[in-house]
Protein backbone atom coordinates (compact mmCIF):
# COMPACT_ATOMS: atom_id res chain seq x y z
CA UNK A 1 0.00 0.00 0.00
CA UNK A 2 2.84 2.58 0.98
CA UNK A 3 4.37 1.48 -1.99
CA UNK A 4 1.43 2.17 -4.34
CA UNK A 5 0.96 5.50 -2.52
CA UNK A 6 4.79 6.35 -4.06
CA UNK A 7 6.74 6.02 -0.31
CA UNK A 8 9.94 5.16 -0.36
CA UNK A 9 11.16 2.06 1.62
CA UNK A 10 13.65 4.46 3.82
CA UNK A 11 10.44 5.89 4.76
CA UNK A 12 8.73 2.83 5.88
CA UNK A 13 11.12 1.63 7.57
CA UNK A 14 12.21 4.68 9.41
CA UNK A 15 7.83 4.55 11.04
CA UNK A 16 8.72 1.25 11.79
CA UNK A 17 11.57 2.07 13.64
CA UNK A 18 9.82 5.11 15.39
CA UNK A 19 7.65 2.53 17.21
CA UNK A 20 10.83 0.94 18.71
CA UNK A 21 10.55 3.00 21.79
CA UNK A 22 6.32 2.45 21.80
CA UNK A 23 5.77 -1.02 21.64
CA UNK A 24 9.56 -2.46 22.06
CA UNK A 25 11.76 -5.06 20.15
CA UNK A 26 9.87 -7.71 19.28
CA UNK A 27 6.74 -6.08 17.34
CA UNK A 28 9.22 -3.97 15.32
CA UNK A 29 10.78 -7.23 14.42
CA UNK A 30 7.38 -8.77 13.29
CA UNK A 31 6.81 -5.73 10.99
CA UNK A 32 9.98 -5.70 9.12
CA UNK A 33 10.06 -8.56 7.28
CA UNK A 34 6.12 -7.48 6.14
CA UNK A 35 7.48 -4.03 5.54
CA UNK A 36 10.24 -5.13 3.04
CA UNK A 37 7.98 -7.91 1.69
CA UNK A 38 6.10 -5.07 0.33
CA UNK A 39 9.12 -3.58 -2.01
CA UNK A 40 10.12 -7.09 -2.89
CA UNK A 41 12.87 -6.96 -0.91
CA UNK A 42 13.90 -10.37 0.52
CA UNK A 43 15.43 -10.15 3.59
CA UNK A 44 18.09 -13.00 3.09
CA UNK A 45 19.50 -11.54 0.13
CA UNK A 46 22.46 -9.70 0.94
CA UNK A 47 22.30 -5.88 0.62
CA UNK A 48 23.25 -4.11 -2.59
Amino acid sequence: MARDAGIPIEEVLGAVLMNLHLGGVIPVLDALPAANAGYGIDPTEPAP
